[in-house]
């Protein structure tokens, strides 16, 4: 019985492509496969080998062309789909790559290229989910929504640094529209990066009504995500108050205790003055709040807006706040009236002693 000579021609042509990419002329390998392809059109093997050589070349629109060929002959066999999800990673069309790595793994469960391709799947949902996370913070609505309609995004990943998610993005940078898009995606409003921050949090510090409007009307049954405090444990409406945005204190002041401070010992009005904020400080002040607190180290509202030099607000807590700290009258003795002749009293008496003893010392008198 005598061989087909066209099996023994494509043979050949395999062999030499073989030979010729183990020398790295992988060009002439892609001239070989194509010959032999030409002979044996559903030869998936020709196919693949071809795709590696073109990978080799950085030809990797021909190397998606291969992949996609064999995906039509056997849908079923991962590696088809491996090389889709390459060559569409290397072209940079990252949501496209995930969704391919994902149809091969279904296809490979148990095989020895599972681990690979989950390797590559992390990889490839990496640069999707950096994606998201730049749509938010640029305010790009349209491809934001792409990217969440696509299904290869993973929209509470962080970034690594930070822990920034898509949201608290959004939330700083002031895009309502992402904001809303994230929030009906499934996005989670209390997600917190790695300062303790919340979206919530961002939105106060940077003045942006828009964001938070959208959040607490979200919030409103997560009661979790309004009282959340950072690793400061600074909240919301602290930061409210130190920005200076009056409509988010209003707002956010009914449902706080006034006199609630930080693990350092900053209360709201301490954040207001050192912010410079009279309106809002006027507000905690109506609301009764304490302009004699003292942070951890003794600083009160007023000692802040002094040192930052808020004229407006010193003006406004110097008359409701003790002359001199009473820690320093404790501290030194010298903050009363009692304490200045105690001292006055010491400071004779040595002289006069020393005016005794200096004769019998050879010392000259203090002058």
């Amino acid at each position: 019985m005598t061989s087909d000579p066209t099996s023994a021609i494509v043979a050949e042509l395999a062999a030499l492509a073989a030979s010729l990419n183990a020398q790295g002329d992988h060009f002439g390998a892609v001239e070989a496969l194509t010959k032999a392809i030409a002979l044996s059109p559903h030869d998936v093997s020709l196919l693949e080998a071809r795709s590696g050589a073109c990978a080799r070349l950085d030809k990797h629109a021909a190397c998606l062309h291969d992949g996609e060929l064999i995906v039509r002959l056997t849908p079923d066999w991962y590696r088809g789909h491996a090389i889709c999800g390459s060559a569409l990673f290397c072209l940079k069309q990252y949501t496209a790559s995930v969704l391919a790595y994902r149809r091969a793994l279904g296809f490979a469960v148990g095989s020895p290229a599972e681990r690979g391709l989950q390797s590559a799947l992390v990889d490839a949902c990496g640069r999707v989910d950096g994606a998201l996370r730049q749509c938010s913070m640029l305010g790009d609505t349209t491809q934001l929504c792409s990217l969440l309609s696509s299904g290869a995004a993973r929209i509470d990943a962080p970034d690594e640094k930070h822990g920034f998610t898509p949201l608290l993005l959004a939330a700083a940078a002031g895009h309502p529209g992402c904001v809303r898009a994230l929030l009906d995606g499934g996005a989670c409003a209390g997600a917190r990066d790695r300062y303790g921050k919340t979206a919530l949090m961002w939105a106060a510090a940077q003045r942006h009504e828009g964001v938070a409007d959208v959040l607490l009307r979200r919030c409103a049954s997560e009661a979790a995500s309004l009282v959340a405090t950072d690793s400061a444990g600074w909240d919301a409406l602290h930061a409210a108050c130190l920005s200076g945005c009056l409509p988010l204190v209003e707002r956010l002041l009914p449902l706080a205790d006034v006199g609630r401070a930080a693990v350092d010992g900053s209360t709201y009005l301490h954040a207001a003055a050192q912010g410079g904020h009279v309106a809002v400080a006027r507000l905690l002040l109506d609301r009764r709040a304490d302009p004699s607190a003292r942070q951890t180290r003794g600083k009160r509202p007023l000692d802040l807006a002094s040192a930052a030099r808020k004229s407006e607000v010193v003006a406004l807590l110097r008359p409701l706040t003790p002359e001199l700290p009473p820690s320093s009258c404790i501290a030194t003795g010298l903050a009363t009236p009692t304490g200045r002749s105690m001292a006055i009293a010491v400071g004779l008496a040595f002289v006069a002693v020393w005016w005794v003893l200096a004769p019998v010392l050879g010392e000259p008198p203090p002058t």
